[in-house]
């Protein structure tokens, strides 16, 4: 199960680091505009994801530890 749940976490860290690396990009491509509603509705889907993410790494924790 751990394994399982270190695979998913680089894919989650990828994500962030393609998102970060996003916002780099565009703010690259658009100068002059200080806001990218675009990249901050990606930014907060990506934020919420990590949130779900971490809540299902505790419930997995918790529940494999009444197992043992």
């Amino acid at each position: 199960m751990s394994s399982a749940l270190k695979g998913r976490q680089s894919i989650l860290d990828s994500l962030q680091t393609d998102t970060d690396r996003l916002r780099a990009s565009v703010a690259l491509c658009r100068p002059g505009s200080s806001r990218h509603h675009d990249v901050e509705d990606i930014e907060k889907r990506v934020s919420d994801l990590r949130a779900r993410w971490d809540t299902v790494k505790e419930q997995v924790q918790e529940r494999y530890g009444v197992l043992i």
